[in-house]
């Protein structure tokens, strides 16, 4: 089983390599859409993502625009 720590970097670089966001402005308390300007297209890309890497299945409403990115980690 992987630390929080390491699946918080996993999806940090993530947001760095599908949207070039700056690790350096990712934060656990980032809101997805008006700290990293995260829109709904980029959400589902975001999905498919967490998907691959989890194995898991992430619904779009829990990447409503409010949502801390620590909420991510914990599903």
């Amino acid at each position: 089983m992987k630390s929080q720590q390491e699946i918080y970097e996993k999806v940090v670089a993530v947001f760095e390599e599908l949207f070039e966001i700056d690790p350096a402005d990712i934060s656990p308390e980032s809101n997805l859409y008006e700290d990293l300007d995260i829109d709904s297209i980029d959400a589902v890309d975001l999905v498919i993502e967490l998907r691959k890497m989890t194995k898991k299945k992430f619904s779009q409403t829990i990447l409503k625009w409010f949502v801390p990115f620590r909420i991510l980690l914990s599903k």
